[in-house]
């Protein structure tokens, strides 16, 4: 398939970039329950190495959650950018015995 894909390329149909995979957050987001992260420890304790993590989001992880509760990320998924500008001028194309040169 890279015929096809560099056949876009440059017949501008397509242009070369890149995107992203996932989406992330803003920061002021406020996403997490002190549950959920950084996790809890047992009473009376607020911070231990054996704390627990309650991962109560279901389904609603990455732009799910921002999807659900209507609240954009700072970079979404498929966020990107094209690596360049280009543009073809003042070409011409002449045919010799049928053939485009």
């Amino acid at each position: 398939q890279v015929g096809p894909a560099v056949a876009d390329l440059l017949f501008g149909k397509a242009s070369p970039g890149g995107r992203l995979p996932v989406s992330f957050p803003e920061v002021s987001e406020k996403r997490f329950t002190q549950e959920q992260y950084p996790g809890v420890c047992p009473p009376p304790k607020t911070w231990c190495p054996d704390m627990t993590a309650n991962f109560s989001e279901g389904v609603l992880v990455g732009y799910r959650w921002n999807d659900a509760k209507d609240v954009p990320s700072a970079f979404p998924f498929g966020f990107g950018l094209t690596y360049t500008d280009f543009k073809l001028s003042n070409f011409t194309v002449t045919c010799s015995g049928g053939q485009a040169i």
